[in-house]
């Protein structure tokens, strides 16, 4: 699929104006332009329904996917053959290194607080092949401890801190810099 065809695809995907615990269309749209010629893994460490999923499905050899609730009907990827859903609790169960050695690109957009999305940061770091970092809910005012993580780990690596997807705020969303985050590391 072309990246037009997929950016088509997202717009038959709830956007972040109408089902808040999505990414928007601008986030998947800088992925797609992003990624597009990946040929690794990536790590969604928190999925949902699979929004985000589904389009990372044609962007990614592989993904695999944490989530703490058990798949549901509403699950997007169900017929996705390189889509592992892993139903665990990423801070209580031990991360499966072996299986994900090939992950380059890990999504962090799970518990959003500094501590989580530390944890989230160091267990990625120990995947060998990782050389980006993305950080959903960056900017929201809410979860200021995403955005205090993600600089920290720029900071901390010297990578490179490149902000995307929305930047306006609604009625329930109060964005106080970028949707997102990308690092991406220097190791």
């Amino acid at each position: 699929m072309s990246p037009d065809q997929l950016k088509g695809v997202v717009l038959t995907i709830p956007d972040k104006f109408h089902h808040r615990q999505t990414t928007s269309h601008e986030f998947k749209n800088f992925i797609i332009d992003k990624f597009y010629d990946s040929t690794g893994d990536i790590l969604e460490v928190g999925c949902h329904m699979g929004h985000t999923s589904l389009i990372l499905s044609e962007l990614f050899n592989h993904v695999y996917c944490i989530n703490h609730n058990p798949i549901d009907d509403n699950w997007l990827c169900k017929d996705r053959d390189n889509v592992t859903y892993e139903h665990m609790d990423a801070y209580k169960t031990e991360w499966k290194w072996d299986k994900w050695k090939n992950v380059e690109v890990v999504l962090i957009d799970c518990v959003h607080d500094y501590n989580h999305a530390k944890m989230d940061t160091e267990h990625a770091l120990k995947l060998p092949k990782v050389h980006t970092i993305i950080y959903d809910d960056y900017g929201d005012k809410r979860f200021w401890g995403v955005k205090k993580a993600a600089n920290e780990m720029a900071a901390r690596l010297g990578g490179e801190l490149t902000r995307f997807g929305l930047d306006i705020s609604t009625e329930w969303l109060d964005l106080q810099d970028s949707e997102a985050a990308l690092v991406e590391l220097k190791r």
